[in-house]
């Protein structure tokens, strides 16, 4: 039955309409996905720009956070607190850091982890994130079923994605040794600069998150060359799965996280 109000009348049950946030660190990352947006309108608060519009009926917030975790954790919370989604996604291009990944995979993280979190002879462990709430966290959980509609996005695409754990930090990892750290320690099949930083806000705020990047590079002594070559490719790649998917999920009435 219809829900009533206070008076007795009857009143149509309203269905919310999802609103996703998608950030990406450079203009290569989110320039796909901003193409493909109808209804737009831009929105600047600060350095940051937010671009609001609809893909495939699903109403969209994106932005360019510019490299690194702390421009990632600022636009996500400011995504966060201006434009209220009901989860947002990182998208882009990674170093692969597992010698099964080839440039141009692709990772649906299923978590993140902040490698250069380092305390030293604190003696706490490495990549700990102690939020004000008093929880710890070493490694933060995506969202299974957004993970998961990401995965069925890329099967629809025609691309076969793999899972894992991405590292993030404020390096770019072009070094042998840096790589099998991190690769060793963390247990990460990728890493980036950004995704671990939009984890750690959306955690601290509640937001469910997901991570989706394509291997530009194999944060190796060839790295800078081959992220020059590939980053804009990977980035497409990445960006042609976040497309689908939130086509799918205008489809589905938002279904894909819900």
């Amino acid at each position: 039955m219809p829900a009533k109000t206070e008076k007795g009348k009857e009143k149509k049950k309203e269905k919310k309409e999802i609103t996703a946030g998608v950030i990406g660190a450079m203009e290569c990352e989110i320039s796909l996905i901003s193409e493909r947006m109808t209804e737009r309108s831009v929105r600047e608060i600060g350095a940051f720009r937010f671009i609001t519009g609809r893909i495939g009926g699903t109403e969209t917030v994106l932005a360019r956070c510019g490299v690194g975790k702390v421009n990632a954790a600022l636009c996500a919370a400011l995504m966060a607190e201006r434009f209220s989604p009901d989860f947002i996604i990182n998208t882009g291009c990674m170093g692969g850091l597992d010698p099964a990944l080839s440039v141009l995979d692709t990772v649906a993280a299923t978590g993140t982890v902040e490698y250069d979190l380092d305390y030293g002879s604190l003696g706490d462990e490495r990549g700990s994130v102690f939020l004000p709430d008093g929880r710890t966290v070493k490694v933060a959980e995506t969202d299974r079923k957004l993970t998961e509609g990401l995965i069925a996005a890329a099967e629809a695409c025609g691309r076969r994605v793999s899972t894992g754990i991405l590292a993030s930090g404020d390096r770019f990892v072009d070094d042998p040794a840096a790589k099998t750290f991190i690769r060793d320690t963390f247990g990460a099949c990728g890493c980036e600069m950004e995704g671990a930083a939009i984890g750690h806000a959306c955690l601290a705020l509640g937001i469910p998150f997901a991570v989706l990047r394509s291997v530009s590079d194999g944060a190796d002594g060839g790295a800078g060359m081959s992220f020059a070559e590939f980053a804009g490719a990977a980035s497409a790649v990445s960006a042609e799965i976040i497309c689908g998917f939130l086509t799918r999920a205008g489809r589905k009435g938002g279904k894909e996280n819900g």
